[in-house]
């Protein structure tokens, strides 16, 4: 093996944490947002339905 080899895969996975890292930070944003709105749903819900 080369050591160019080991210098790519090394870049290689330092792109591919940095891309999940931003990827997996928009989708938790996402995820908390629709939870948010969920329970807001809920809430108005359970305090108009019994009027």
């Amino acid at each position: 093996m080369d050591f160019t080899y080991y210098v790519y895969v090394l870049i290689a996975i330092i792109i591919g944490v940095f891309i999940f890292k931003k990827v997996a930070s928009c989708m938790i944003k996402s995820v908390l947002t629709l939870v948010l709105i969920a329970a807001l749903v809920v809430i108005y819900y359970l305090f108009f339905r019994g009027q």
